[in-house]
């Protein structure tokens, strides 16, 4: 995991500090790498395959400078591909790229854009918050279910635990929003952000960034959700970086209006 964390640095993708225990934790047969007959890692992958679906996401593609336009990441992608036949899969690809994943059987479904945004405009109401792990875990899981195409409940728990903070939205005890933020090498992510509405979303931002003025936040949001794209005009965020969403079946049917802000690039 190490290596495809420190490929991600390389990369300027802006891994999270312990990201690694969570991606691990969510299926440890997941993460390749390619090595040359030196021995040496001249390519990464991550093919995750979630565990009681037949959903996977795909990502840390990435093909060291001096090893590029060799086949070196072809060669890696078709065996990895080879080894998981019959699955969904999703990736966040960057636009320049998203002919050759075409070419690889995947379909665009929209657009992830990243803001980020310092000294938030944050005047919330922070009445019906609570920390997630003051609530019964599995209600989590069940609201994170209803956002996200298969359980994860391996990958939650050390997300949580590792986490900057994370909060719940409650009302009458019942969870209505979730969102978790998290240290990353440069500034802090927020994600999931996944709420009943964008009143909601935004009470959990005022949360979630609380402590954290003079920090880069970074919020991952679907460009195809306007109230997602109400809410970062609202917190003052700017628009930094976009990715294509492509998946090689259908669109997973979850509650996608409800998404807010996606959970990781790498890991859907």
């Amino acid at each position: 995991m190490d290596i495809l964390i420190e490929a991600a640095r390389s990369e300027g993708w802006n891994p999270g500090l312990y990201d690694a225990e969570s991606f691990y934790a969510c299926d440890p047969r997941g993460f390749w790498l390619g090595i040359d007959e030196e021995g040496r890692t001249v390519s990464t992958l991550s093919f995750v395959n979630y565990p009681g679906s037949d959903f996977s996401f795909v990502g840390f593609y990435v093909v060291k400078p001096g090893h590029r336009h060799r086949g070196n990441g072809r060669e890696l992608w078709n065996r990895v591909f080879d080894m998981n036949p019959g699955r969904n899969i999703g990736l966040d690809g960057v636009p320049s790229q998203m002919e050759n994943y075409m070419k690889r059987d995947f379909k665009l479904h929209g657009n992830n854009r990243r803001y980020c945004g310092r000294d938030l405009a944050l005047m919330g109401h922070l009445g019906n918050l609570a920390e997630a792990d003051t609530v019964p875990f599995e209600d989590v899981c069940m609201y994170d279910r209803l956002h996200f195409p298969a359980p994860r409940e391996s990958f939650l728990e050390p997300w949580i635990r590792n986490s900057y903070r994370s909060l719940v939205y409650l009302e009458a005890g019942v969870v209505r929003g979730f969102g978790v933020v998290r240290e990353c090498l440069e500034g802090y992510k927020i994600g999931p952000l996944f709420c009943d509405n964008r009143h909601i979303a935004y009470d959990l931002v005022c949360g979630l960034a609380e402590g954290l003025r003079g920090e880069d936040i970074y919020l991952d949001v679907m460009n195809e959700n306007q109230e997602a794209k109400m809410l970062v005009e609202k917190l003052g965020m700017k628009h930094v970086f976009s990715t294509a969403r492509m998946y090689t079946g259908k669109r997973p049917d979850i509650r996608w209006d409800n998404v807010f802000g996606i959970t990781t690039f790498e890991l859907g």
